[in-house]
């Protein structure tokens, strides 16, 4: 089940990528609680909802509290991936 769905400028669907919890559990290391590291990333990212910061700093510090530096274009590709539906939501 798909916690969001995101739409872009067209009305195409997107939902997360199946497999991008996964993901991120390979950046972080197999033991990782990879639901408590969303939860710290979701609330540091506030100020980039209002325009104030970016987003990949934001990422970065969070990795290093996790012992995971080195690892920020892994996090991006995990965090980015995207599955689009299939169906044309604009044929209605």
């Amino acid at each position: 089940m798909n916690g969001a769905v995101l739409f872009d400028a067209d009305g195409v669907v997107q939902y997360a990528a199946d497999d991008w919890q996964g993901r991120l559990r390979s950046v972080l290391g197999a033991g990782a609680d990879v639901s408590t590291f969303l939860g710290e990333v979701f609330q540091a990212e506030q100020p980039t909802l209002r325009g104030e910061r970016d987003f990949e700093p934001i990422l970065a510090e969070a990795l290093t509290r996790w012992a995971a530096d080195g690892q920020l274009r892994d996090a991006l590709r995990a965090w980015q991936a995207i599955t689009v539906d299939a169906r044309d939501s604009r044929s209605g």
